[in-house]
């Protein structure tokens, strides 16, 4: 599977964004480690120690829910200021301008398979952290 720079740049803008949203629960100081670690607890709903696909899903519901401010079912490019042009034009499929939930939906689950690298349908917070590093984050 191709993981092209701009699909890589969105992920590691939802991933931050993810991580923003849980930037009060996180200790000051904390590490990015210790950031991604948080949104790996946060998105990991069963507490399994696993990521599946119904997880990922809903925590990336929640991500684009708390960036979409005027609840237009849409993210606009106000709405993703810290998202440079190219990962916003790369997200937004049709090119209509705005990112729909199925575009972010769809972006993400190309990662997830990227992520899962056992194949087992689930990841774990070690191979989030290996797919971060591969992907040069």
């Amino acid at each position: 599977m191709t993981d092209s720079p701009g699909t890589r740049a969105l992920l590691r803008a939802a991933v931050g964004a993810a991580v923003l949203a849980l930037a009060a629960l996180a200790p000051a100081g904390a590490s990015e480690d210790d950031k991604l670690g948080a949104a790996f607890a946060d998105a990991d709903a069963d507490g399994d120690g696993h990521v599946d696909v119904n997880e990922y899903v809903a925590f990336f519901v929640r991500a684009f829910d708390g960036h979409d401010g005027d609840r237009s079912g849409w993210l606009e490019r106000a709405d993703l200021a810290d998202v440079d042009d190219e990962t916003f034009a790369s997200a937004d499929r049709d090119g209509d301008g705005r990112i729909s939930l199925g575009e972010a939906i769809a972006e993400r689950m190309l990662h997830f398979f990227s992520i899962d690298t056992d194949r087992n349908g689930a990841f774990t917070l070690d191979e989030l952290r290996a797919y971060e590093a591969r992907t040069g984050k």
